[in-house]
């Protein structure tokens, strides 16, 4: 009798385990919400960074947060900005949003482009066999 309830509890801890996995499978289906390819670069306008918020399902308050905004200003915020202006959730929604746009567009900081000038010269010293002269600053 005892093999009896043992082999009957096994079969009913199998099925709550069976149901237990369907319900687990059914709400890990998530929904991705697609967006319109739309995209804004440094050189967009006010009224086009108001319009990619919009099309992006921003919220109006976020729309009139960003309001004098154009592309330039907007890919100059950074993230703890974002998160200020918009909280927390929505701020990385819209940091993550900026950066498609950034990379899709191509959008070079200052910065890039000035590394990459210091780099290019430092090639172009090292292939001609002169060493780049010592920084006097980091003499000791």
């Amino acid at each position: 009798m005892g093999d009896i309830l043992m082999a009957r509890d096994d079969d009913m801890m199998q099925q709550e385990l069976r149901t237990v996995l369907t319900l687990f499978r059914e709400k890990r289906k998530i929904e991705i919400q697609k967006n319109a390819e739309v995209y804004i670069n440094q050189h967009s306008s006010v009224e086009e960074v108001q319009e990619w918020l919009k099309v992006k399902g921003f919220s109006d308050p976020i729309s009139k947060q960003l309001s004098n905004m154009n592309g330039t200003e907007l890919f100059s915020l950074k993230k703890e900005q974002l998160e200020a202006y918009c909280g927390k959730a929505e701020g990385r929604r819209l940091g993550s949003q900026i950066n498609i746009s950034r990379s899709t567009t191509g959008f070079k900081t200052a910065r890039s482009s000035e590394l990459r000038t210091i780099l290019a010269k430092a090639l172009a010293k090292v292939e001609s066999g002169t060493s780049p002269s010592p920084n006097p600053s980091t003499r000791h």
